[in-house]
């Protein structure tokens, strides 16, 4: 069988070899893997026959806004201007196209700044 190519996040693949999975669509000299576990061994399963391609991330135009959280969990605008401050943002995933997409990751934001008990 030869491998087809799937171009996105991580994310999105796991999604796509979930789905494949519940529509019972897997390699059939490794079906057996899938038996066991959706979330385990079918994407490792499957993986054999899919060429993973990374989206290249997001990243504004100079001038361009971007948006991402703060230190109290609020999202914030910036502005591309080149700066170290953008390219740490960018290199630390807080770096964001959308309100919506930085909104999404106040909640990780707020819980690294928790102590763990």
């Amino acid at each position: 069988m030869s491998k087809i190519t799937f171009e996105g996040t991580r994310k999105e693949l796991y999604a796509f070899v979930k789905a494949m999975h519940e529509a019972g669509i897997c390699p059939p000299n490794d079906s057996h893997y899938c038996e066991e576990s959706a979330d385990t061994n079918c994407i490792t399963c499957l993986k054999r026959y899919i060429k993973f391609i990374p989206a290249p991330r997001w990243r504004a135009e100079k001038g361009d806004k971007y948006r991402y959280v703060i230190s109290t969990g609020r999202v914030t605008d910036g502005i591309e201007l080149g700066y170290e401050i953008d390219d740490a943002r960018y290199k630390a995933g807080n770096y964001y196209e959308t309100e919506e997409q930085a909104e999404a990751a106040t909640e990780r934001v707020r819980a690294a700044y928790v102590e763990e008990n």
